[in-house]
């Protein structure tokens, strides 16, 4: 959860409300594989769920990756927000102009908290520690880098206002990227097809945004739709990011341009989507990252590992073993 966004820490007391139920037992400080095992949960419950999420980052995979200054957002997030995993003692946040690299959720959280100033973030959750380095920050211009349009980003809604309503910030939207007539959405093109209802609000929110003229204030936020990354450029650290134009095919796969610009950036952070990591004793499929399933039942060589019943819900009833 983002330390600025107190109204959506809401979801804590309905996870309060969850956890303290007289038919739920909550066991914190566990670490399973050290802790306890899959055998352990197997004597001991009818049916296990596994449900770790994914907690870690999916990589580029271009050049310069592994330059410091390129970091993963989790990272960066962890650090923020203070997270017990935070490996982190710091971070340097010394380049004037920085590349977010993703089109989801994290990425706009990433921009709009990069965007504030310290005292903006005071009041939140934010570390001292941390809040002493956001005091120092060089910051000045952030890109958000999106490889497909805007009718295809993650992101929501709120999210979105979040960012456009910063006010130490200018929101730069480019016009040709957003003159998108709506009339046409769900046209059998690629682009236009099985648009959503927030995709739809999105592309209001920033082709009101691509009206406004920057204001001159203190931090330039610009969104870069159509684009990403080649290359990352430097050799001690990142001093530069290659990034190439994009376009649907016909049909609708996405493929580059040829044609590329470099942006002058000292700092990348990657939020291009998140992979899970392998539990012990439990079967993973490390090409996607996940636990394999059929229908929520996991698969080992192939075979279901357990016999599962579903379960459609109701007040009374439970998964059976």
């Amino acid at each position: 959860m983002a330390p600025d966004h107190t109204k959506i820490k809401g979801v804590a007391r309905t996870l309060r409300r969850v956890l303290e139920h007289p038919h739920v037992r909550f066991v914190g400080g566990v670490e399973f594989g050290t802790d306890l095992t899959r055998a352990d949960l197997a004597r001991s419950h009818h049916a296990v769920v596994y449900a770790t999420g994914a907690s870690v980052d999916r990589r580029m995979g271009v050049a310069g990756e592994d330059l410091p200054g390129s970091v993963a957002a989790t990272d960066f997030v962890n650090w923020y927000c203070g997270h017990p995993d935070n490996t982190w003692d710091d971070f340097s946040l010394d380049a004037e102009e920085v590349a977010v690299v993703g089109a989801g959720n994290v990425a706009l959280d990433v921009v709009r908290v990069l965007a504030k100033t310290a005292d903006e973030l005071r009041h939140t959750d934010v570390p001292e520690a941390v809040l002493e380095v956001f005091a120092a920050s060089r910051v000045r211009r952030i890109h958000l880098l999106a490889r497909r349009g805007p009718l295809q980003a993650k992101f929501t809604a709120p999210e979105l206002r979040d960012l456009l309503d910063l006010p130490g910030a200018d929101i730069v939207v480019r016009p040709e990227q957003v003159d998108i007539d709506l009339t046409e959405i769900g046209a059998d093109r690629p682009g236009l097809r099985d648009v959503s209802r927030a995709a739809r609000t999105n592309l209001r929110l920033l082709r009101e945004q691509a009206e406004r003229a920057p204001e001159g204030r203190p931090r330039r936020v610009e969104l870069h739709f159509w684009s990403r990354p080649v290359e990352i450029l430097g050799e001690d650290r990142v001093r530069g990011l290659r990034v190439e134009r994009t376009r649907l095919t016909p049909e609708g796969h996405l493929e580059g341009t040829g044609e590329h610009e470099v942006l002058d950036v000292g700092m990348v952070l990657r939020s291009v989507g998140y992979a899970g990591v392998p539990l012990e004793g439990v079967p993973f499929d490390s090409g996607a990252r996940t636990v394999p399933h059929e229908e929520g039942r996991v698969l080992d060589a192939g075979e279901h590992r357990c016999r599962v019943t579903t379960w459609r819900g109701g007040s009374s009833g439970a998964p059976a073993g």
